[in-house]
């Protein structure tokens, strides 16, 4: 018995020793976790300011290399995230310098030779060599742009920031140069920023992309002397002649014009990363983070955008403060910066953001949707007098709609949109495109009226493509510039190939308050939304620009009360 009794002891020993063991490894604290700065502000890693000196000395090549090795140790440090799209940007700024520069020098001073007359059935003269030269840097940008969202996007996803001084410089020529920094802190705010323009980039390069540069070279050079640079009229009418020479130039590129149909996507999330923005820059009030967008509640709504019934007009503004700093030089003119602050007036009410939203939320739905069809899927020009009613300006009537997504079903190239071009009596290439101009401009020549003229009778027919046209002058449309104060202000009048914009275009007089000139009208004055034609688009661009005309000074004076440049 007490040979059993010792051996239960020692069994019992024994398990109270394991278990004693198994508490004291569970008491044991836990090694603490290494942080690997794949969240919060990057700057906390001080290896990664040699980095960050290279982007503020602007040295691009050593930052890229930089932040892309930090990448491949770490592809979620915040660091990289943030600063590897950042080098990108500056980079492709430099690179546009340098491409706007050379295709200037290359095109600008022509060829001393006589001009060389092409007939517009001529096109045999291609030579790819802009195209290549465009679309190989086109094609770069536009992927690392899409790599630099998908950084951003996963920054913001992480809660990233990092703290910089973010120089950017442009430059055109002797004339143009534009120097700027954003100093401060990158945060939610300023990604989603950099992610609309960025989305906008994509659309941009997209459209490029889809189609064709391939020009006839020597044509070109012999005839930028025939270039008219009296006015912006004259200049658009004259530059008929990089198209006759070459049937590939602004047609859509034989391997490339499926990036035409990924415009829709991009634009919707630029629509996204716009409102993110806002949003987050509202969460910044009270915030002492030296962000480069600062956000200052002065009304106490604690958004932005003021309650009419509980704001007293005279009370402080609400403030947007940019931390932006640089220089600009056009010319002989200079001017420096150190920042901006923009006082949010009191006509962004929470009305005025409301309807503006609804306007933006329809169209993201449409696109996101692929909605098609007038009235329902389509944007209306009067959906717009959100803007307009704050600035005590006339409306705009329900009488002009876009249904945007028609055209991804039957994209046209731009070379179809553009306006038919003809050889005059000198035998200069140009569009058929004149302008009305307020009276007070005294400007008469054969293509530029200071009255409510007919459009399109010179000359009485073209020449396209082997095809001879007549008979389409436009008699006056009623809509005048008289009361429109600002002399540079024009009503284009324009004889597009195709007015409807392949389809995105639609028109209905019925039940609005515009003036009815002649049977050109009567046709729309119907029930039905019908695609416009030469006569009502040309009159509906006319309005636009009354409207807009009669807006320039109201508002260029809320932007200059609004706006306060910090030298």
């Amino acid at each position: 018995m007490k040979v059993k009794d010792s051996s239960t002891i020692r069994r019992i020993l024994r398990w109270l020793l394991y278990f004693s063991l198994l508490l004291i490894l569970q008491c044991k604290k836990p090694d603490k976790k290494v942080d690997d700065f794949s969240w919060g502000l990057a700057n906390r890693d001080p290896a990664i300011m040699e980095g960050i000196g290279y982007i503020e000395k602007e040295d691009i090549r050593r930052a890229k290399e930089f932040f892309d090795e930090l990448g491949q140790k770490n592809p979620n440090h915040c660091g990289y995230l943030v600063g590897f799209p950042l080098a990108q940007i500056q980079d492709y700024l430099a690179k546009i310098s340098s491409i706007i520069n050379f295709v200037v020098g290359a095109y600008s001073s022509g060829s001393p030779s006589a001009p060389k007359h092409i007939s517009v059935e001529q096109v045999e003269n291609c030579d790819p060599t802009l195209d290549n030269m465009l679309r190989e840097f086109i094609f770069e940008m536009h992927n690392n742009t899409g790599k630099g969202i998908s950084l951003f996007e996963k920054a913001i996803a992480n809660k990233c920031e990092m703290e910089l001084n973010f120089p950017l410089r442009l430059s055109v020529g002797p004339n143009f140069s534009l120097y700027i920094t954003m100093n401060g802190r990158f945060g939610e705010a300023e990604l989603q920023i950099m992610n609309f323009i960025g989305y906008w980039i994509l659309t941009l390069s997209a459209a490029i992309l889809a189609h064709d540069y391939s020009i006839d070279t020597l044509s070109i050079l012999s005839n930028i002397k025939n270039i008219d640079t009296s006015n912006i009229v004259g200049l658009l009418r004259s530059l008929a002649f990089i198209l006759p020479g070459c049937s590939r130039t602004l047609a859509f590129h034989s391997k490339d014009m499926n990036y035409i149909f990924k415009i829709p996507e991009f634009v919707a999330r630029s629509i996204s990363a716009g409102r993110a923005f806002l949003k987050a820059l509202e969460q910044r009030s009270g915030s002492d983070v030296n962000y480069i967008f600062n956000f200052k509640d002065n009304s106490g709504e604690g958004k932005i955008g003021y309650f009419p019934e509980d704001t007293t007009p005279g009370l402080s503004l609400d403030e947007v403060t940019v931390n932006i700093g640089g220089s600009t030089s056009v010319g002989n003119v200079k001017a420096n910066i150190k920042a901006l602050k923009i006082k949010i007036p009191y006509i962004i009410t929470t009305g005025f953001i409301e309807e503006g939203a609804k306007v933006v939320e329809k169209l993201d739905s449409i696109i996101q949707n692929k909605k098609v069809g007038c009235p329902e899927n389509c944007i209306s020009i009067a959906e717009l007098n959100f803007f307009l009613r704050p600035l005590n300006t006339s409306k705009f009537d329900d009488f002009l709609r876009l249904d945007i997504m028609r055209y991804f079903s039957n994209p046209k190239p731009l070379r179809e949109l553009l306006p038919y071009w003809f050889q005059d009596e000198e035998r200069k290439w140009k569009f058929v495109i004149e302008a009305e101009v307020p009276p007070s401009r005294k400007d008469l020549t054969n293509y530029l009226f200071n009255y409510d003229a007919p459009h399109f009778e010179y000359p009485k027919e073209i020449t396209f493509y082997g095809k001879y046209f007549t008979g389409f002058s436009i008699p006056p449309d009623c809509v005048s510039l008289e009361n429109v104060k600002e002399d540079w202000v024009l009503a284009p009048y324009i004889l597009f190939q195709d007015p409807t914009f392949s389809g995105v275009f639609w028109a209905r007089m019925k039940n609005v308050i515009i003036e009815l000139c002649n049977t050109y009208d009567y046709e729309y004055e119907v029930e039905e939304w019908k695609p416009t034609n030469v006569y009502m688009l040309n009159k509906a661009i006319a309005i636009i620009t009354q409207k807009a005309g009669s807006i320039i000074s109201p508002l260029t004076d809320l932007i200059i009360q609004s706006v306060e440049v910090i030298e």
